[in-house]
C-alpha cells in the first residue's frame, strides 16, 4: 500500500519496478473522481498503475519505481504541476519518462508544456487517454513492437 492509501492492482509488481510484465503508469491526481475514471482506461487498456495526489510524492515514485508513463495534472495541492513536470524533466532518473498532461489547465500552445508528450484537456476523453498513453508506451519501448 502506497502513502496516499492506493495500492498496486496487480500481485505480482513490486514497487522497485522489477519483472514488470505490464506497462506501469504513475498517476498524478487530486481528484478521485479522475484518477478513477483514468485508473478505469488504464485497465481496460492492460496497463498496470499507481495513483499519488501529491506532486511531492509523485516526485518520488517516479524516481523511485520509474514508470513507464506519467499522467499529471497541473492543479496539485502541494506543489505546482508546471514545476513538477520541470523537475521530472530535468531529474537524469526521470527524464525519458513520457509525460501525458491530463488538465483543465492543458494547452499544447502553452510553452511550458513543451516537455511534456501530450496535453489533454479535461473533461477526459477516454478515447484519446487511451491512444495517447499507448503512443506514449510505443515511444518509450520501441523495442518491444508487436
Amino acid at each position: 500500500m502506497l502513502s496516499d492509501g492506493t495500492s498496486l492492482p496487480n500481485p505480482n509488481q513490486t514497487p522497485g519496478g522489477a519483472d514488470r510484465s505490464r506497462p506501469l503508469v504513475l498517476i498524478v491526481e487530486d481528484d478521485p473522481d479522475n484518477a478513477h475514471l483514468i485508473a478505469r482506461v488504464l485497465t481496460g487498456a492492460k496497463y498496470d498503475f499507481l495513483v499519488t495526489s501529491a506532486g511531492r510524492d509523485a516526485l518520488q515514485h517516479a524516481r523511485t519505481i520509474l514508470p513507464d508513463a506519467i499522467t499529471l495534472d497541473l492543479r496539485l495541492p502541494d506543489i505546482d504541476g508546471f514545476a513538477l513536470l520541470q523537475q521530472l524533466q530535468s531529474t537524469p532518473e526521470t527524464r525519458e519518462i513520457p509525460i501525458i498532461v491530463v488538465s483543465i489547465l492543458a494547452d499544447e500552445r502553452d510553452p511550458r508544456l513543451s516537455s511534456a508528450f501530450a496535453t489533454l484537456p479535461k473533461p477526459i476523453d477516454r478515447v484519446r487517454l487511451r491512444k495517447t498513453v499507448a503512443a506514449a508506451l510505443r515511444q518509450r519501448q520501441p523495442e518491444s513492437g508487436t
